[in-house]
């Protein structure tokens, strides 16, 4: 196989997906499936684009690949697991560019879209795993631009930063927001 770096990982019960990335751009699915510890390349599973540092959503019966990079985008493509084919979603875009997506999911109807990189971006978002629609959450929602490391207290960390999720909600942790400095910022996003 391949060395890739900045791919999309998203799974399932039986199986996990590496999408995209870099060197390259490139576009390339590689499934691994647990029962036999084998891997290979699933053409079918593509990005539509040669893309890297794409966010990743995984529902029950599908998965969401999310913006990615060179320059931020707001594309959307749908992975379904029965037939390990991926899918271009225009109406589960994102609504501004973004790369290195951070996501949550309760496990149930939604999964939930925040942070990434194009500096100050907070916007949450919310898909609908039963329509591929997405959705602005109010205002209230957004993840807070803080940070105590001048100048960057008004830009959201995206580099770099970790989150943990259980089926009620989801915390947000660290990062950088650019520049080298780094954060300890903990917020926390219930759904």
């Amino acid at each position: 196989p391949t060395s890739r770096v900045q791919s999309a990982g998203t799974s399932n019960a039986t199986a996990a997906y590496f999408i995209a990335g870099e060197p390259g751009p490139v576009s390339d699915a590689v499934k691994i499936t647990y029962a036999s510890d084998t891997s290979d390349g699933t053409p079918s599973a593509r990005f539509h684009i040669p893309i890297n540092a794409v966010g990743a959503l995984a529902g029950k019966d599908h998965s969401y690949l999310f913006g990615g990079f060179p320059s931020g985008s707001t594309y959307a493509n749908k992975l379904t697991f029965a037939n390990d084919t991926t899918v271009n979603s225009p109406s589960s875009y994102l609504e501004g560019a973004r790369y290195n997506v951070q996501t949550g999911t309760a496990g149930g109807a939604n999964g939930y879209m925040f942070a990434g990189g194009t500096a100050g971006y907070s916007i949450t978002q919310r898909i609908a795993f039963a329509n591929d629609t997405r959705s602005n959450l109010p205002s209230s929602s957004n993840l807070k631009s803080y940070n105590e490391n001048a100048p960057y207290g008004n830009i959201l960390p995206y580099w770099g930063a970790g989150r943990m999720q259980c089926s009620t909600h989801c915390y947000y942790a660290g990062g950088n927001p650019g520049g080298g400095n780094w954060t300890s910022t903990c917020q926390k996003l219930t759904f």
